[in-house]
């Protein structure tokens, strides 16, 4: 794949070398059983980038979803304009039908400003802002879940950023979305940040550290923290550790394991 200029800041500002192949993602597949219907059968999909004719069936399986959520608070409720922004221009949307029907999508946005650059978060440098590239919401609808198209739709997405040249590939979620959580610690990613975004609502920021990160195992010297936990986890970043990986319990609690990278945590 070509590599996008990703000083543009816009990925279709104009169409630049990495652009055009961005914009022809395509990709043929199997959907394996659902692992929540007994007996279901595999199905084939088509997934490819969207485009201006997609935005309102993107804009009524993002209510759907949301109005489905466990804790709907935890899933930011975002306008039709949002989604058209992102199509023309402002970055790029995914997304996986069977048969004619749209059953999953997930955004890629370019920040075009300082405030919307999770780099500001990671105290990254500024000259290395347009080297962010940020992934941000995905859904995959009802009917389909149980079948990986979270984790496929994720992975895509870090590959389409990283082959264009984005040095940092980012992420945030809510701490107790453990489902969204889960997917994007299982592509590599890990938290590095909690921070307070979109009018005051409380965020792990995420960034992506490579393939090795998404088979990461448990290991002498992780700071296991209980999900809640936001203070313990602020003091262990703030020494250089970063959540990796995400443990349930029979009982329903949750663990971050927090892997100390930048020096030994006392």
């Amino acid at each position: 794949m070509s590599t996008l200029d990703p000083a543009a800041g816009v990925l279709g500002d104009p169409l630049r070398s990495g652009a055009t192949a961005w914009r022809s993602f395509h990709r043929d597949g199997i959907l394996p059983p659902s692992r929540h219907k007994p007996g279901a059968a595999e199905v084939p999909f088509r997934a490819h980038a969207l485009t201006a004719e997609h935005v309102d069936a993107i804009y009524e399986l993002h209510r759907t979803a949301h109005a489905l959520a466990v804790r709907p608070e935890l899933v930011r409720l975002d306008t039709r304009d949002y989604f058209a922004e992102h199509i023309e221009g402002h970055g790029l949307i995914l997304g996986v039908f069977v048969g004619d029907a749209l059953v999953g999508y997930g955004l890629i946005s370019i920040p075009t400003n300082d405030a919307e650059n999770y780099g500001t978060f990671l105290g990254l440098p500024h000259d290395e802002f347009p080297l962010v590239g940020q992934l941000e919401g995905a859904a995959v609808h009802h009917d389909w879940w149980g079948r990986g198209l979270h984790n496929m739709l994720a992975r895509w997405r870090v590959a389409c950023l990283h082959n264009a040249g984005y040095r940092h590939i980012c992420a945030t979620v809510a701490p107790r979305n453990t489902w969204s959580l889960n997917n994007l610690l299982r592509v590599g990613m890990t938290v590095r940040e909690i921070a307070t975004l979109y009018g005051g609502l409380t965020r792990y920021v995420l960034q992506w550290e490579g393939p090795s990160y998404a088979a990461l195992k448990p290991a002498a010297g992780d700071i296991p923290l209980s999900l809640d936990d936001l203070d313990a986890q602020r003091a262990v970043i703030a020494k250089g550790a970063r959540g990796a990986i995400l443990q349930g319990s029979a009982a329903g609690g949750w663990t971050l394991v927090f892997h100390p990278v930048l020096e030994p945590i006392a």
